[in-house]
């Protein structure tokens, strides 16, 4: 049986996502990487993993830095919603350039929302 948390199952990352989006205003490493740290500790999110195609525990971890979203374009972990299940989550930078703001955007699939009953 497979498991909400799971990065591996492909369809917990499928159907679209529960955003967060957050404008971190002008291009700014420093900013992204404060709203990023502040976000993966208020959220006690589990982990951060560059790849989803290896669970967890087969993995090296990454540092949750914007040098590690810079590398691997998005950051993955799992969260415990407040029913208590653990789903699988992930964070992705959308940077402007010096025309536009920088956005800090945290996801959870509607996949891992379907496989705990919750979508």
């Amino acid at each position: 049986m497979t498991s909400p948390a799971d990065f591996r199952d492909q369809t917990n990352w499928f159907g679209g996502y529960y955003e967060l989006a957050m404008e971190i205003g002008s291009s700014d490493d420093a900013r992204i990487q404060a709203v990023l740290s502040a976000l993966w500790s208020a959220a006690d999110i589990h982990g951060c993993f560059g790849r989803t195609d290896r669970e967890p525990e087969e993995q090296d971890p990454v540092p949750c830095t914007v040098g590690s979203l810079t590398e691997f374009g998005h950051l993955h972990g799992q969260v415990r919603l407040p029913t208590g299940h653990l789903v699988v989550c992930g964070c992705v930078a959308i940077r402007g350039g010096d025309e536009s703001s920088d956005w800090l955007d945290f996801y959870v699939p509607v996949g891992a929302l379907d496989q705990a009953g919750l979508a």
